[in-house]
């Protein structure tokens, strides 16, 4: 799907039409809204532990003392994480335990078995949506301009976004090749949008970034 992709204008340009990924989409696949709040930049502080433990419901001595550094980055263990929700008797340090994990492991994995402070403040921020759309594109970006790689992290995410603009049609034909069914379709077959992302708000800005393609496109025009 990526050999389909134009770094220049950010979308996948297929034979006779466009697509890119958006917000509104890709809130709808997590299941979690777009707050209004700027997203994380990777330029914030690393979080302090008070604040932490705060979200996780746990003593602020207890992360102080498991705080570690992999890879210059500062972080929390897999391993500690996890032998803290198999102890804790409380659902909601549990829930919160978890959540932490989901997003280190599984949304922003960077290192195994390890919750750097990015996706810690991510995880803090309660706003992961934007940054697992800049994910996608930043993977896309780097693996186009090294021509080559494996994209890991966002490709089920990126691969579940597509499959909802394919025609049920399309997708019952198990024995053929994707290429072949992105080759195969015409405009007329693609599902461009779904009710279910009208929330009311329609997203064509990022803070100052004003027309920046969040927008699905169509024949080349927005």
């Amino acid at each position: 799907m990526v050999q389909f992709y134009d770094p220049r204008y950010h979308c996948f340009n297929f034979p006779d039409y466009q697509l890119v990924p958006t917000l509104e989409e890709y809130a709808y696949l997590v299941d979690l809204p777009v707050l209004d709040r700027v997203p994380f930049s990777g330029l914030e502080e690393v979080p302090k532990a008070s604040a932490i433990s705060a979200t996780l419901h746990l003593k602020t001595s207890d992360l102080t003392s498991n705080l570690t550094t992999k890879g210059k980055i500062q972080g929390l263990t897999s391993t500690f994480l996890i032998g803290k929700a198999n102890t804790c008797k409380n659902t909601l340090v549990f829930e919160s335990i978890l959540a932490l994990l989901i997003y280190g492991l599984v949304l922003f994995p960077n290192i195994d078995d390890f919750i750097d402070a990015n996706a810690i403040q991510i995880f803090l921020t309660k706003n992961p949506v934007p940054t697992l759309l800049a994910e996608t594109y930043h993977s896309i970006h780097h693996r186009t301009d090294e021509q080559g790689g494996t994209i890991l992290c966002c490709t089920p995410l990126l691969y579940k976004w597509y499959t909802l603009h394919l025609p049920r049609s399309y997708l019952s034909k198990e024995k053929a090749l994707y290429s072949e069914k992105i080759m195969s379709l015409a405009p007329t077959d693609v599902v461009w949008y779904n009710p279910t992302y009208n929330i009311g708000t329609i997203i064509d800005s990022c803070g100052e970034f004003a027309s920046v393609p969040l927008l699905g496109i169509h024949g080349g025009v927005t």
